[in-house]
């Protein structure tokens, strides 16, 4: 914890102001270059927020029956404490599938319900760069920078608010860098993920939802393995290191989604060889 503690202060100050720039700048450029409308990436928030709600939902009922297979009652960690590491592989797989199931299933559904969600490839980069912004601004970008700015303000509570600060992530080197490091992966995984299963509407093949629903499972799950083993308490760089190489994945399965993205024709818009396309006719495939 002293390693923490000898990080110059004011550096922890801008973790706040850092996620605020990740998590706007991708929405800003987005829409600058390509002119897609606000909603798209509002409909990205949108989704992340029900996925989330419904992930919590199931949480508790997993928790309730953690509870009850561990024997601890009244103290969960207590009872994964005592884990094995069988045990714990299995509980993290759990909060990996709760990700996977509602988040992506909750995507799913919507690029199944709303066709116009998956007409164009920035429209579906638009919906992950929302979504992703989103939990940035929320979890981390508002409310790290309200504090920042009390303490800025407060020199009574400056020290308490950067001791709490401190403890968010620890590390052996510039520690106050992880939590903005974190939020690139993060959105990057979001965008992407979300890339492959509004692609997998729009080609008509499921399989491209089972990818990004890996890519949610292994992200979660991980995360909840260094939680249960104790990793995360002793240096925070190991999330970094575990997400780094998925979010790689992510970001290639991105690129190739928005290159190989179907010809679609808008059905208000008929093209001069088809003609009017019924409502509910299917996407075209496109060339592979």
């Amino acid at each position: 914890m002293t390693e923490v503690q000898s990080a110059p202060n004011a550096l922890w100050l801008l973790d706040g102001p850092l996620v605020l720039i990740i998590a706007l700048a991708p929405i800003v450029y987005w829409v600058i270059r390509t002119r897609t409308p606000f909603r798209w990436f509002l409909a990205g928030a949108a989704v992340w927020s029900v996925g989330v709600m419904l992930k919590l939902v199931g949480a508790v009922i997993f928790a309730a029956f953690a509870y009850s297979a561990l024997g601890e009652p009244h103290d969960l960690e207590a009872a994964y404490a005592r884990l094995s590491l069988g045990w714990m592989l299995l509980v993290a797989l759990g909060s990996g599938l709760l990700t996977g199931i509602f988040e992506g299933g909750v995507t799913l559904l919507a690029g199944r319900t709303w066709r116009s969600w998956v007409r164009e490839p920035k429209r579906a980069l638009a919906i992950g760069l929302g979504a992703g912004g989103w939990e940035a601004l929320l979890i981390f970008g508002v409310p790290v920078t309200l504090a920042a700015l009390v303490a800025l303000i407060s020199a009574q509570d400056r020290p308490e608010i950067i001791a709490n600060l401190s403890q968010a992530r620890i590390g052996p080197f510039l520690p106050w860098l992880i939590i903005p490091m974190e939020r690139i992966l993060s959105t990057v995984g979001h965008a992407g993920v979300r890339m492959l299963m509004l692609f997998s509407v729009a080609r008509g093949r499921l399989r491209y939802f089972w990818y990004g629903f890996l890519i949610f499972v292994a992200v979660d799950g991980y995360s909840e393995w260094l939680s249960l083993t104790g990793l995360d308490k002793t240096s925070s760089w190991w999330l970094i290191i575990g997400m780094l190489p998925i979010t790689l994945i992510a970001a290639f399965a991105l690129v190739g989604c928005y290159r190989r993205w179907p010809q679609v024709v808008d059905a208000e818009k008929p093209s001069a060889a088809t003609g009017p396309r019924e409502k509910n006719a299917p996407i075209s495939p496109g060339p592979h």
